[in-house]
């Protein structure tokens, strides 16, 4: 028997609401500013200004921190992120990547 309370979930979104991080959408990543606020780590659209995304998803977590990304939380997410578009949009991983996840 279900509870009064239960709802019936969408399938892009997981049990605490939030979009799943797995849904990666080639048009969104083409634009980095709504792709970062999409995450929301939009304060740091200045970083990244000028880059392609897939230049972004091969940096690695010093290559961020030298960017200005100086939150660890705000850099795990992204290095996170960008392992899940490298999978999903077939792009090689970075040598040395694996060892640092």
């Amino acid at each position: 028997m279900r509870s009064p309370n239960s709802s019936v979930k969408s399938p892009n979104s997981t049990r605490d609401g939030k979009k799943d991080e797995e849904d990666v959408d080639p048009k969104v990543l083409e634009d980095v500013p709504a792709w970062l606020r999409s995450l929301r780590l939009h304060k740091y659209t200045p970083n990244f200004e000028g880059m392609h995304w897939k230049d972004m998803v091969m940096m690695d977590e010093a290559a961020l921190e030298a960017k200005g990304v100086a939150a660890l939380g705000a850099r795990r997410k992204m290095m996170k992120t960008f392992e899940i578009v490298r999978k999903k949009m077939g792009v090689d991983t970075p040598a040395g990547a694996a060892a640092s996840a």
